[in-house]
């Protein structure tokens, strides 16, 4: 592959990354007390979403895989969800999705629908959005056992950089949750869930592409006899 191209390739899955990580950009610097959420949503999360839809757009393969990311984060951040539903049915976590619809319509009051759609799809989301992008661009095929395993290596730097900011942010632990043991370890439980699926949805789409080739192949090889 041309030098060129490789550069290219790696620019490309970088500015996708920079498009489905600006979401919990935005949150985190709300949390770290740079701004207010409206604003960074603003500032970052409106602005990459204009930029994708054109890159998707110019970019057909990486649009492709960005709207598979796309997917693929929504249902794994759902399922995630429903993991830590049951935590918090039992008492063992309280739902702090709710506060973030409250910052994002400036009103200070738990908003479901709009915690639940800026978690959903925008973290959930255009994470998956990043993965997918580069994982289906930069990396070999594996076997899905190896893809699962990606994804969740994948969940586990995510959860990383969400204790980091629950550590360093003055307020984080007030505006998102208290670390405790018990906090940690769910917390660790839902991040690998959540890569998890997003490997399997890799897994699917690296099995599908293979399919893709060899029906390609075989197609060639009857028009050449």
């Amino acid at each position: 592959m041309p030098a060129t191209d490789s550069l290219r390739r790696i620019a490309l899955c970088l500015a996708f990354a920079a498009i489905g990580f600006s979401p919990i950009a935005a949150l985190a610097l709300t949390v770290g007390g740079l701004w207010s959420l409206p604003i960074g949503s603003l500032v970052l999360v409106v602005p990459a979403i204009i930029v994708g839809i054109v890159l998707a757009l110019t970019c057909q393969r990486y649009g492709r895989h960005a709207v598979h990311g796309l997917t693929a984060g929504l249902i794994a951040v759902l399922v995630y969800d429903l993991v830590r539903w049951t935590f918090v049915a039992l008492g063992l976590w309280g739902d702090f999705i709710p506060n973030i619809g409250g910052w994002l319509d400036g009103t200070g009051q738990p908003n479901w629908i709009l915690g639940y759609g800026f978690r959903w799809l925008g973290d959930g989301s255009g994470m998956g959005v990043a993965f997918m992008v580069a994982a289906r661009e930069l990396l070999p095929r594996f076997s899905p056992r190896a893809s699962v395993a990606i994804g969740v290596a994948y969940g586990l730097a995510i959860w990383l950089c969400l204790i980091m900011t629950l550590v360093v942010a003055p307020a984080g632990q007030s505006m998102l949750f208290p670390l405790t043991p018990m906090t940690v370890l769910l917390s660790w439980i839902g991040h690998v869930v959540y890569g998890g699926v997003l490997g399997a949805g890799l897994a699917r789409a690296s099995e599908a592409s293979r399919r893709t080739r060899f029906v390609r192949l075989g197609e060639r090889a009857a028009q050449a006899a």
